[in-house]
């Protein structure tokens, strides 16, 4: 999803079906520790949002990061179209 501040931002669902509080919020570090030391940022505006599934908790950092290295490419392709397109950029790009 594309934004108007021209930012990179990421946005995190992580329900009670990933497990207790504790499993949601472990789940939630790792996510925001591989967006923030991920060394491939996009260009501009981009709102990227992240479901975690069951079982999220319990991954290890590095296989999160294989998760992340796994979507990398399809994340850069919707941005590079949300960049080509211009026009409405709220919509969804799924």
């Amino acid at each position: 999803m594309g934004n108007e501040s021209g930012v990179f931002r990421l946005g995190l669902v992580v329900s009670r079906k990933v497990g207790c509080a504790v499993e949601r919020n472990r789940a939630k570090r790792l996510l925001r520790q591989c967006f923030r030391t991920w060394e491939k940022p996009l260009e501009g505006g981009v709102d990227l949002v992240i479901i975690a599934k069951p079982g999220a908790g319990d991954l290890a950092l590095p296989e999160v990061r294989d998760q992340w290295r796994n979507v990398w490419k399809l994340v850069e392709r919707k941005a590079s179209m949300l960049a080509a397109t211009p026009g409405d950029v709220s919509r969804d790009t799924r």
